[in-house]
């Protein structure tokens, strides 16, 4: 079991830039898909009345009703 471990973790620093550069790319993509829904929750969660209820309590039906 010791020698296909130590045998992957060579390919992966051998291949280290390749690694980064996929992170990198995937952290970019995350980014932009996560950004459009984050702008409309803090368009939602910007309106007063829903903003003190979730800065002061967890509120499970405005939880849901952001989602």
């Amino acid at each position: 079991m010791k020698r296909p471990i130590r045998d992957g973790f060579f390919l992966v620093w051998r291949h280290q830039r390749l690694v980064w550069w996929i992170f990198f790319v995937n952290l970019l993509l995350g980014f932009f898909a996560s950004h459009c829904a984050w702008h409309r929750a803090a368009l939602f969660v910007g309106q007063k009345p829903l903003r003190g209820e979730l800065s002061r309590r967890f509120d499970a039906t405005v939880f849901i009703e952001l989602l």
